[in-house]
């Protein structure tokens, strides 16, 4: 592994990129094991299709960047990781979703000595 790396949690209103979108994107950029900046974005109240989401979002709401699309979040994204790797939660939904960023990507959990 690099030791430049992103690691991100992406939360979107569907597994499917064509029918939702990302109602949160939060990432970690670490330099040789120091953290560097941090991403935290979210889709404005109004543009989440169910109340429920955001009861599940609702911590921390003055600490975010809010956007109207998903395309502005994937954009601004795009520009902040720069060439660093990602890790990942290896889940379909994640990588459709980071499918126009061409980073490498990696499942974080093998880089996690976790027993299931």
């Amino acid at each position: 592994m690099s030791s430049k790396y992103v690691i991100l949690e992406l939360i979107p209103t569907a597994t499917d990129p064509s029918r939702g979108d990302i109602i949160q994107l939060s990432a970690l950029k670490i330099d040789n094991l120091n953290l560097v900046d941090r991403f935290d974005y979210r889709i404005n109240d109004e543009c989440v299709p169910l109340s429920e989401m955001l009861d599940m979002i609702s911590y921390d709401k003055d600490k975010f960047i809010y956007k109207e699309s998903t395309k502005e979040i994937l954009e601004d994204f795009s520009k902040w990781v720069e060439d660093y790797e990602l890790l990942i939660l290896n889940n379909s939904y994640t990588l459709n979703y980071l499918s126009s960023i061409h980073n490498m990507k990696r499942d974080i959990s093998t880089y996690l000595n976790i027993p299931y």
